[in-house]
């Protein structure tokens, strides 16, 4: 048994990312947390090329509150300021979507800032 009351919201909502993201998204871990990494690659690319990822964790209270995101920079150029800023934008986010699966939108919205 689950000790996570949303777990089958939880897996929806991933089954869903499966079908948009196809290979962007690697799930690390399904039990007794869904905890996903999500590939972010710009919608224009200059060069440099910047690579990072996007760890989530859903947590059990998840959608009610913020998922736990890391944001990893593996090209080493984005600001660590930008980094915490996006931070503090997909607190704002998920704060004003509380209740909802917000995963996607999380990503699009890293997606079209950095």
């Amino acid at each position: 048994m689950i000790d996570n009351p949303n777990y089958e919201t939880h897996k929806d909502e991933v089954e869903l990312l499966k079908n948009i993201l196809f290979d962007k998204l690697t799930i690390e871990e399904e039990e007794p947390l869904f905890i996903l990494n999500i590939e972010i690659e710009p919608d224009v690319q200059e060069e440099p090329k910047l690579f990072f990822s996007i760890k989530i964790k859903l947590i059990p209270e998840y959608p009610d509150t913020e998922p736990v995101v890391e944001i990893e920079e593996t090209s080493n150029i984005l600001p660590s300021l930008k980094i915490t800023k996006l931070k503090e934008e997909i607190t704002e986010f998920s704060k004003e979507n509380f209740g909802m699966p917000m995963v996607y939108q999380i990503y699009e919205m890293i997606k079209v800032k950095q």
